[in-house]
């Protein structure tokens, strides 16, 4: 499906079911940000967008990422395959983004629950998981916890970038904390706490 207009694209996300758009910077009636400002504004859900744009500039590409946009693309640079690639990938991080959401809320359903149980928790068990892999750099070791923030992911066609992420959101909803210890070329240690039942209410 595809819209001339503004008014005519916000119609048809209104009337059809949309999996992606896919937004040209430059309408006949506006500019795409307008478009996506005013999209996001009226949706409760919506779908993924990925911006594209005749002109190679960075900030127009901040400008649409911090609007809402998920990806950017540069005509010139457009081939089937990347756009394949593209919306692919687009589409999976939405699914994902959404996973997130629904574990986050039943994770803070829990959190509501055990606030009604007084003095439930008051020892921290640590745990600790080691393995051989080549390490990570300290400079990474932060940007392991944030969602869709692989290491080394031209290396590993496998990571989502997600995983560590959900284990620190339910470590953390818990009362814990979750840490690492790592050098390249010597593993990895991860260390998170977990609160343990007072013995009183065991």
């Amino acid at each position: 499906m595809e819209a001339e207009s503004v008014a005519e694209g916000l119609e048809l996300c209104r009337s059809q079911k949309i999996d992606a758009i896919l937004l040209g910077y430059l309408l006949p009636d506006a500019d795409g940000l307008e478009f996506l400002a005013t999209f996001l504004a009226r949706s409760s859900d919506p779908p993924p967008v990925v911006m594209m744009t005749g002109q190679v500039n960075e900030s127009i590409a901040v400008r649409a990422m911090k609007a809402g946009a998920q990806d950017y693309l540069v005509k010139r640079d457009l081939t089937s395959e990347l756009l394949q690639l593209t919306i692919g990938k687009t589409l999976e991080n939405s699914r994902l983004k959404r996973q997130l959401q629904q574990c986050q809320e039943r994770f803070q359903m829990s959190i509501d629950n055990m606030r009604e149980c007084v003095g439930l928790y008051s020892v921290m068990h640590e745990f600790t998981i080691a393995d051989d892999d080549p390490g990570i750099a300290p400079e990474q070791h932060d940007r392991v916890f944030r969602i869709f923030q692989a290491v080394n992911p031209q290396k590993r066609t496998d990571s989502t970038g997600i995983g560590l992420a959900i284990v620190k959101k339910i470590v953390e909803a818990e009362g814990g904390t979750i840490r690492l210890e790592s050098q390249p070329g010597k593993g990895t240690t991860f260390y998170f706490t977990w609160p343990k039942c007072s013995p009183k209410l065991a």
